[in-house]
């Protein structure tokens, strides 16, 4: 059984609607898929919103894809996606606690020359499925190359996969997987999903 922790961020009508895909605007567009686990991450209410923005003051905070979770090390806290804009559009994800930054993931490094426009999808699998608790973040964005902005240049999928290290506080990102997720131009988790099970032995 899949147990991938996914959550719900936004639902619009869809003609033959897939209840593994929900689509809406920029920014909003998600992936998701239901489950029943009682740590499965949620959609922040207004008042943590609220408490994000003190964390991260002037943040373009994408709150629509932005989660409270629950992490080993890191117990429960808000996953939260901003868009930096100096000098040009990056992503940038943190965890939020206590109205403060209590980490910050690491850059993937292939994805800096390229700029952000938007996530199309966020899910936190249990990658090793070795216990019930969340260890994984993959994420699907799409990027576009070079200064002439979306409408020139064509955008195209990214997908990030990091690990949560057990024990040690400390998420890195799987250089390999998200390597090959991102040259296959992975766009849904589905797919993604698919990929790391079948080729790298992730997931259930």
């Amino acid at each position: 059984m899949n147990k991938l922790y996914s959550v719900i961020a936004t639902l619009v009508t869809v003609v033959g609607f897939n209840p593994y895909l929900a689509l809406g605007t920029p920014h909003t567009t998600t992936i998701v898929q239901a489950q029943t686990n009682q740590n499965r991450p949620k959609k922040l209410t207004s008042t943590e919103i609220q408490q994000v923005r003190r964390a991260l003051p002037k943040k373009e905070i994408i709150t629509e894809q932005a989660f409270k979770i629950y992490l080993p090390d890191f117990g429960d806290c808000f996953f939260v996606p901003v868009e930096e804009n100096s000098p040009s559009p990056k992503l940038s994800l943190y965890l939020v606690k206590n109205n403060k930054v209590i980490y910050t993931f690491p850059k993937w490094k292939q994805a800096q020359p390229w700029n952000f426009l938007e996530i199309k999808a966020v899910s936190f699998p249990e990658l090793h499925f070795d216990g019930p608790d969340i260890d994984g973040v993959l994420l699907i964005a799409d990027y576009y190359a070079g200064a002439g902005g979306p409408g020139i240049s064509k955008p195209f999928p990214v997908t990030i996969l990091y690990e949560i290290v057990d024990g040690k506080k400390l998420i890195k990102v799987l250089e390999k997987e998200s390597n090959t997720l991102t040259k296959r131009q992975v766009k849904s988790i589905a797919q993604a999903e698919k990929i790391l099970r079948d080729e790298f032995q992730y997931l259930p």
